[in-house]
């Protein structure tokens, strides 16, 4: 979106040309803006959001993988304690 600027801020203008019609039509340009501006904001606060998404679900998933790991791991840990506990003789 091309950006909008006001064509005279309140600033550059002298007391004597602050008449009531030309300020009001200065507020409504500001207005619309700020509206703009508040659109866009919006909109960008939706694509992180919206972006974010994806990244989530990525971190699920390693999550995931990361907890059946570890689960796989345990097991492991537990089959070799219960080997290393079984007497030597043992055939079972």
């Amino acid at each position: 979106m091309p950006s909008r600027r006001p064509a005279v801020s309140l600033e550059q203008l002298r007391p004597a040309e602050l008449d009531p019609f030309r300020l009001a039509r200065l507020e409504a340009e500001e207005a619309v803006l700020v509206a703009d501006l508040r659109a866009a904001r919006a909109r960008a606060a939706a694509v992180a959001v919206f972006a974010g998404v994806g990244r989530a679900e990525r971190a699920d998933r390693a999550e995931a993988h990361l907890s059946r790991e570890l689960d796989r791991t345990l097991d492991q840990l537990t089959r070799i304690r219960a080997l290393r506990r079984r007497p030597s003789g043992s055939t079972s």
